[in-house]
Formats: structure tokens, sequence, C-alpha cells
């Protein structure tokens, strides 16, 4: 747990799949952080799309590329994750995964070994990237992370959700992701993963 307040407070890194300028889903996160319940603290990593694609050759200590560097420090100091991601041709956008490349490597060391992970979403149509985080979870899961079960939070219509300053205006949206990160949160603290407690 977070190492100032409580020792039932929690950090928790979020991680938006889409670098685009007014991403929705980078908007989404900006909600959850101003949403957060008390004990709650989320950073948003801005840096994910500065990370290259994996390259073993360059995973070495006087090699590794900065950005990666500085990703695995933010996911290794977190108690969790909050992952919003789109879809891309049906699947989970390339630059989660290849932040994900980064963060199961070194085997049985990597930052993202134990932690809780969230997922989100949000899409202009009306599937709320339903798709994306199908196969985000499963990847999550072959991994051996501990994905948070629900609730789930698939945001479509983005378009009436989120204002032009990219400000969340739908209460029920709202709702819904107070729900995730008090779950998440729950989960964190208290051990509750995808197979009872763990």
């Amino acid at each position: 747990m977070s190492t100032t307040g409580s020792e039932d407070d929690v950090s928790i890194l979020a991680m938006s799949g889409s670098g685009r300028a007014g991403s929705p889903n980078t908007a989404l996160l900006h909600a959850a952080r101003e949403l957060a319940p008390a004990g709650v603290t989320i950073e948003i990593h801005e840096g994910l799309t500065q990370v290259p694609r994996y390259d073993r050759d360059e995973d070495t200590e006087s090699r590794l590329p900065p950005a990666a560097r500085d990703l695995r420090a933010a996911v290794a100091k977190a108690d969790g994750l909050l992952i919003a991601t789109g879809e891309l041709a049906f699947a989970v956008p390339e630059v989660v995964r290849t932040a994900l490349a980064w963060l199961v490597r070194p085997a049985m060391s990597a930052p993202l070994l134990c932690k809780d992970v969230a997922v989100i979403g949000v899409s202009p149509g009306g599937f709320g990237t339903v798709r994306g985080q199908v196969a985000l979870r499963q990847l999550l899961a072959g991994y051996g992370h501990r994905v948070l079960r629900g609730p789930e939070l698939l945001v479509s219509a983005a378009h009436d959700r989120f204002d032009r300053g990219g400000h969340l205006i739908d209460h029920q949206t709202a709702q819904r992701l107070r729900e995730v990160l008090a779950a998440l949160r729950e989960q964190i603290v208290h051990g509750e993963g995808p197979g009872g407690t763990r």
C-alpha cells in the first residue's frame, strides 16, 4: 500500500491506450482522477506513446530506453493500474501491447507482476470498446495478473459523454467510474483477486 497516510491508502497508475490529442480514453482517466474515492491517488502516465517496441537486445541496464525505464519505475511504484483502452482492428491498440511487452519482462521480477488492474474504455461507436477490453483482459490474465472482474465500464457514444473541453458530463458514466475505482481499491486493500481471496 501507500507509504504515506493510512495503510489503506492506495496509489493507482492510469494509462491511456491512445496518444491522440483529445482522446476520450485519456479524458476518462482525467475524470477518474477527479472522481477517485477517499484514500485513492491516481497518477496519469503521460509518456506511453514514447515507449519503443520491445527489443530484447535493448533490455539491459545500460541500453534500456528511457521511456521504458520510466514506465517500469512508475508501475513498480504503484499499488494498482487503471488502463483505458480503445480498440484497433477489433484488438488492443499497439501502444498498450508495446507497454505490456516491457512490463512483463524480465520474468518473475517484472513490474507488472502481482499488480491489480482495472480495464475501462470509451469509443465513439456503440460497442464501448468491448472487443478491445476482452482482448486486453485475456492478455493480462495470460500474463498472470489480477484483473478486476467487475464492475465493467464500457462507454459508447463518446460525443454524448464529454463536453468540448473533454470533461465528463454523463452522470451515469461518472457513477459507474466511481464504482470501478472503489472496487479496484477494495481488491488492492483486501486481496480479492479473480479467483477469490489471494
